[in-house]
């Protein structure tokens, strides 16, 4: 870190430049606000919301998750702009953060279609979806009187916890995860129904900006909370290949007997353990016959199952395929419909899932959404909106660095703020907050 840090000049230049692409970037992309037809407000006020959100986005290079913070940063005794933010509805930014998701992708998806086949991979783009709970507290309400927050299982505390649910979908591509669309569950939804809707939604967006251009499969990766007749019939309805996982208690039919995905998986360690005996006779033959081993050899590769099975919940033949990741006692399994997907390409789509989980965790742990208390659904909402507006621009940035500053290919966001800020210096941010 010390000697990031002590960057070059070539470099702190090439940062400065990638952050100003970003700020260009995204204030081009959030023109839309100024323009909205549908707000209630004045184009005059509309920009200085623009205004704002890109400002807080900024606060973040210095660490203020607050614009009160921001404000007291840099010395602003005013209250003006702090009251002018509180006059925006939680409905209204939310709204633009779904527009504003809608339109960052289509912006960068446009310019990779123009350019040919040979710089990147068509057969790359995966739908992925997934939920998350948020802990929250909130401060002035009755939990009856709001239709969102409740008491909803948290895998990142292993409980259930309260606070409230949401449903985000988006789309991989060229490496990079884009956020579509984020819905809140109310107390009343299904997380089935909320699916099928984002889905439609994302699924018709992708197929409208493919229109004119050679259509290659396309994926949707979920984990085993989306595996329901329902949400999959609507997947292929679209003409798009699901990869999901099954859930243990599920019914397949293997080589004529009927068995659960547990038992499944016990066949699959005697196959890896008569696997791995053999490759360790092998080696072991090699070295009698005084044969060199490579270092790749002498480790026993993961075993990867791939085996075609009837699935009673579908009442259809599917491609189930076991593997272990690597060092993990975990055997993993998912599934696909498409019978003639090769185990690779199955991998492949169903790894794209660890982005999503990523996106929510960047909100989480790094932007802090969930360390603050709200005094009501509609604070939080607010806030949940702006953090994402904030992860974008963070992801942006991060990206960008790591492909135009030399010597920073693995920078993580907190080396990335902590020399701009150093460099750039309050003097900046003080100057900015002026304009």
């Amino acid at each position: 870190m010390e000697k990031l840090l002590r960057c070059k000049k070539s470099q702190n230049c090439l940062l400065k430049k990638a952050l100003d692409h970003c700020i260009n970037n995204h204030s081009e992309k959030l023109r839309f606000l100024i323009e909205d037809l549908e707000s209630d407000s004045s184009i005059e006020e509309n920009y200085l919301y623009q205004h704002l959100i890109i400002l807080q986005l900024l606060g973040e290079l210095f660490g203020h998750h607050t614009l009160t913070g921001l404000l007291k940063s840099v010395g602003i005794q005013s209250n003006q702009k702090n009251k002018k933010w509180s006059k925006l509805s939680h409905r209204k930014l939310f709204k633009w953060l779904n527009l504003y998701l809608k339109q960052a992708f289509l912006v960068d998806f446009k310019v990779l279609l123009a350019k040919s086949d040979s710089t990147w991979s068509r057969q790359n783009i995966t739908v992925v979806g997934d939920e998350s709970v948020f802990r929250q507290w909130l401060e002035g309400l009755k939990k009856e009187d709001d239709p969102y927050y409740g008491k909803y299982f948290s895998g990142q505390f292993c409980k259930s916890v309260w606070g409230y649910k949401t449903s985000l979908w988006g789309i991989m591509f060229n490496d990079r995860f884009y956020p579509i669309e984020i819905k809140f569950l109310g107390i009343n939804d299904t997380c089935s129904s909320i699916a099928q809707c984002c889905f439609v939604i994302v699924s018709e967006l992708l197929l409208k900006s493919l229109e004119g251009y050679q259509k290659p499969l396309l994926h949707v990766s979920v984990d085993s909370g989306f595996n329901n007749k329902e949400l999959l019939s609507k997947i292929e309805s679209k003409g798009f290949i699901p990869i999901c996982v099954p859930k243990n208690s599920h019914i397949i039919e293997y080589n004529g007997n009927r068995l659960k995905i547990s038992e499944l998986k016990e066949i699959y360690k005697e196959k890896e353990e008569a696997f791995n005996l053999k490759y360790e006779k092998i080696n072991a033959l090699k070295l009698k016959n005084s044969e060199p081993i490579s270092l790749e050899n002498k480790q026993v590769p993961a075993l990867v199952w791939r085996q075609k099975v009837q699935y009673q919940m579908h009442g259809k033949s599917v491609i189930l395929l076991l593997f272990r990741l690597k060092n993990s006692n975990k055997v993993s399994v998912v599934f696909t419909t498409d019978l003639n997907a090769k185990a690779i390409t199955i991998r492949r789509h169903w790894f794209t899932r660890t982005s999503i989980e990523q996106f929510f965790r960047l909100i989480k742990t790094t932007l802090k959404v969930q360390e603050s208390k709200s005094e009501n659904y509609q604070g939080f909402i607010k806030k949940f909106s702006l953090t994402c507006f904030k992860a974008c621009f963070v992801l942006d940035l991060r990206n960008r660095v790591r492909a135009k500053v030399k010597g920073m290919k693995k920078a993580t966001w907190v080396d990335i703020r902590r020399i701009l800020s150093l460099n750039l210096g309050t003097q900046w941010l003080e100057n900015l907050m002026k304009t």
